[in-house]
């Protein structure tokens, strides 16, 4: 996001309100977000827009069955019931911004006020997009937990008890123990140097070219891919309870850990009222999130430093 101070430098004055057209606007706000959305790249995204279904109800197995393939000349085959389903029902809300400008701002600044409000409203968006997907993946229950050093838990981290290359490949094999294949992990600035010291770790600069980059990845370490995000990873303090600063660090199977399901994909709207002398713009959206499979989730929960 650039601050006002750079705006002043680059501009001189804001654009004309009268040419803010929603459609065009929202296409460059949602473009502008894109290098801070790292996590909805790993998501599933379900869209329910335009039903009047409020909610996504998704089948998920807990585990496969085991079906009869034999039978004898003339007798019916043996039926198996899908008996290991469970399922999980994903509720969007309604979030909402608002941006207002009054008429002496716009006219008298010697920056793009438009261009700034349009700044501020794509950081909230793509936070807001974000967070919902961590949330959703930090309350899953059954997901595999780990913890830096020694520590059995947040509140005994301490100093010392950092991201490990030992811990990240733990992590795999849990998950991987209950038959999921987890490619991608979220970790923090503070965790990056743990891989770029380790010969296995392997940069996205020396990606093949039938390899994509996602964004925020930085690289790959046994065959995860490592994306750098200061909210997927969520931060905590000495003041949240826990031991040491640090953060939690999250890998997943991304084909099978979380779905994101909107009912409504962000709509732009502006307005100006007379008697307040103010511009008004209008951003809404709704949407939600759930954990699918458990553990297809593993959470790792390191200090900082």
């Amino acid at each position: 996001m650039r601050a006002i101070e750079e705006l002043a430098a680059t501009t001189t004055g804001t654009t004309n309100f009268s040419y803010l057209q929603p459609e065009q606007w929202l296409k460059e706000l949602i473009e502008y977000s894109k290098p801070n959305l790292k996590m909805l790249e790993w998501t599933r995204q379900f869209d329910i827009s335009g039903t009047q279904d409020k909610s996504l109800t998704l089948p998920v197995s807990t585990s496969n069955l085991t079906f009869t393939s034999t039978r004898t000349q003339g007798s019916a085959r043996t039926m198996t019931e899908l008996s290991n389903l469970f399922y999980v029902t994903i509720t969007p809300t309604w979030r909402s911004a608002g941006a207002q400008i009054s008429y002496e701002t716009v006219h008298t600044l010697a920056v793009d006020i438009m261009q700034y409000a349009k700044d501020e409203l794509a950081t909230w968006y793509s936070t807001v997009i974000e967070q919902t997907i961590r949330d959703a993946i930090l309350a899953a229950t059954g997901a595999s937990s780990r913890y830096g050093g020694d520590a059995t838990n947040t509140t005994t981290l301490a100093t010392g008890d950092i991201m490990t290359t030992d811990l990240f490949a733990d992590m795999k094999g849990d998950i991987e123990a209950y038959n999921f294949k987890p490619d991608v992990a979220f970790i923090g600035p503070e965790q990056v140097t743990a891989f770029r010291k380790d010969s296995q770790f392997a940069n996205a600069s020396e990606y093949g070219s039938d390899k994509v980059i996602r964004t925020g990845e930085i690289g790959s370490y046994l065959g995860v891919s490592i994306v750098v995000t200061t909210i997927g990873a969520k931060s905590y303090t000495t003041s949240d309870g826990w031991g040491a600063d640090g953060r939690a660090c999250i890998m997943m199977d991304s084909k099978k850990a979380v779905a994101l399901v909107w009912k409504e994909k962000p709509t732009l709207d502006w307005e100006y009222e007379k008697d307040q002398r103010d511009y008004k713009i209008y951003l809404d959206m709704s949407l939600g999130a759930d954990s699918i499979q458990d553990k297809a989730i593993g959470i790792m929960y390191v200090s900082n430093a």
